[in-house]
């Protein structure tokens, strides 16, 4: 493989992000977790488009985006919370 110098890159392919991890017999938890990832290529290509030339297949100069969940636990109701609290009040939160 030859590496290019950086910055020579003018286009980019954004493939979708996919749900990686072991099998699932809950049909609903896996399509909620497709969800999720299909929800990270839009702003992503959003994002990505104010700098590069979106393209759909490969071709020179094109720099190729995979992304993957491969493990998505619920959230810890009462963590998010405390998360969302500055810093110098985080200890009262949780005292």
């Amino acid at each position: 493989m030859v590496a290019i110098p950086r910055g020579t890159y003018t286009k980019l392919l954004l493939d979708h992000a996919q749900v990686w991890g072991p099998p699932t017999r809950d049909a609903t938890r896996q399509k909620k977790a497709q969800h999720v990832a299909d929800l990270l290529y839009g702003p992503a290509y959003l994002s990505l488009s104010n700098d590069y030339e979106m393209v759909l297949e490969p071709s020179p100069n094109t720099l190729r985006i995979q992304a993957a969940i491969t493990r998505a636990d619920p959230a810890d109701v009462v963590l998010r919370a405390v998360s969302t609290i500055p810093a110098p009040m985080n200890v009262l939160a949780l005292g």
